[in-house]
C-alpha cells in the first residue's frame, strides 16, 4: 500500500514539474525569448529525470530509501511552483496586453502628429492660394472698377467666385478629414434623392466645367431615392466630380450613372481623362500614400480627397472602387451596400 501511495505522489510531482517546465518554455516565447525561462525549463526537466531515476533504483534493488512524507513535501513544493508559474504567466499576459495597447496608442499619436503636420502644410500652402487670389482680384476691382469693362469685371468676378469655392471646398475637406482622424463623425440617415444631390454638385462646380468645356452626361433622369447620410454622399460626389474635372482634358466628357441590383446601389462617375497608373491605384485611398498630382490644366490638390471619401463611405456601410487605365480615363463607383431603396426606382 505504501508503495502505491509513494508511486502516486511521485507521479503527481513529475506531472506538476512537467507542466511547470512546459509553462516556463511558453513564457520563454511569450516574453520575447528571455533565456532565464529556458534555464528554468531545463532545471525542471532535470528534476523529472531525477525522480524517474530514483523510482527506477528503488524498484530494482531497494537500496534507495524513499519516504512518503518527504515525497509529499516535494509534491506540495511542485504544486506551489506550478501555481506560481501560472500566476507569472497571467501577469506577463496582462503586461504584454498593456504593452500592445501602449503601442497602439503611440501609433495613433504618431498618426495624429502626421495629420497635424499635413494640415499645417495644406493650410500654409494650398489654402493660402485661393485667399491670395480673392484679395488680389478684389483689390484690383476696388481700385479700378470705373476703368474696367463689364467683360473684365465679369472675368474678375468669375475668378473670385472660383477661388472662394475652392477655398470653401478645401476647408470642408480639411475639417472632415480632421473629424475622420479624431473619430468624431456623426451619421444622420435620411431619405434623399441622388439626382438632386448630383445636380447641386454639378452647379457648384459649373465654372470649372465651363472653363474646360467638359460635357457632363447625367444618365440619371428621374428621382432616385435612397436612405443614407446626405452630407457624406454629397461630399463624396463633389470630391469625385472635382477629381474627374481636374484630370479631364479640354472638351472631355464625364458620365454619371446609377444602377440598383439586389439592394445594392452603384453610382458611377466616369471620365475619359488622363487615367491612373496601376501602381498608384492601391494607395489612392490611403492618407499619406496618395500623392497629389497636377491636373490637365495644372490644377493643384492636397491628396486627402479620396481618402476622405473612402473613410466616410466606410462609416455609412458603403464602399468605393476604381477602374482606370492611363490615357483612357477613370471610373469611380460608390457602392451603397447598406442603403435602403424606397419604392422601385428605375435603372439608369
Amino acid at each position: 500500500m505504501n508503495n502505491f501511495f509513494l508511486i502516486l505522489i511521485i507521479s503527481a510531482s513529475i506531472l506538476l514539474q512537467l507542466g511547470t517546465a512546459i509553462y516556463a518554455f511558453y513564457l520563454f516565447r511569450l516574453t520575447g525569448k528571455k533565456p532565464g525561462w529556458i534555464l528554468i525549463s531545463i532545471a525542471f526537466v532535470l528534476m523529472i529525470f531525477r525522480r524517474i531515476l530514483a523510482l527506477s533504483v528503488y524498484f530494482h534493488d531497494k537500496s534507495l530509501c524513499l519516504s512518503i512524507n518527504n515525497e509529499l513535501v516535494g509534491l506540495i513544493i511542485s504544486l506551489l511552483m506550478f501555481i506560481g508559474t501560472l500566476a507569472i504567466k497571467s501577469f506577463f499576459e496582462i503586461f504584454l496586453e498593456n504593452q500592445k495597447k501602449l503601442k497602439i496608442s503611440r501609433e495613433k499619436l504618431n498618426e495624429l502628429n502626421k495629420t497635424k503636420d499635413k494640415m499645417i502644410s495644406i493650410i500654409s500652402h494650398d489654402l493660402k492660394s485661393p485667399f491670395n487670389t480673392l484679395i488680389s482680384f478684389s483689390l484690383l476691382l476696388l481700385d479700378n472698377i470705373e476703368q474696367y469693362s463689364k467683360e473684365k469685371i465679369r472675368d474678375f468676378l468669375i475668378r473670385i467666385n472660383q477661388s472662394a469655392k475652392k477655398g470653401l471646398f478645401l476647408m470642408e475637406n480639411l475639417l472632415n478629414w480632421s473629424r475622420t482622424q479624431l473619430g468624431k463623425i456623426e451619421i444622420y440617415p435620411e431619405n434623399i434623392d441622388l439626382l438632386e444631390v448630383i445636380s447641386e454638385n454639378i452647379m457648384f462646380l459649373e465654372l470649372s466645367i465651363q472653363q474646360k468645356n467638359i460635357n457632363i452626361e447625367n444618365k440619371i433622369k428621374n428621382p432616385f431615392n435612397v436612405i443614407t447620410d446626405r452630407n457624406i454622399i454629397s461630399l463624396v460626389i463633389r470630391n469625385l466630380l472635382s477629381n474627374a474635372i481636374k484630370f479631364s482634358y479640354i472638351g472631355g466628357k464625364i458620365v454619371i450613372s446609377v444602377t440598383s441590383k439586389n439592394d445594392v446601389i452603384e453610382l458611377s462617375i466616369a471620365d475619359n481623362g488622363t487615367g491612373i497608373e496601376k501602381s498608384r491605384i492601391a494607395d489612392l485611398f490611403t492618407t499619406g500614400k496618395n500623392i497629389s498630382t497636377p491636373g490637365t490644366d495644372n490644377e493643384s490638390g492636397t491628396g486627402i480627397g479620396l481618402p476622405i471619401c473612402h473613410d466616410f463611405l466606410n462609416r455609412i456601410g458603403a464602399d468605393i472602387k476604381v477602374v482606370s487605365e492611363p490615357g483612357r480615363g477613370t471610373i469611380f463607383t460608390i457602392l451603397l451596400k447598406s442603403a435602403k431603396i424606397n419604392g422601385n426606382p428605375q435603372t439608369n
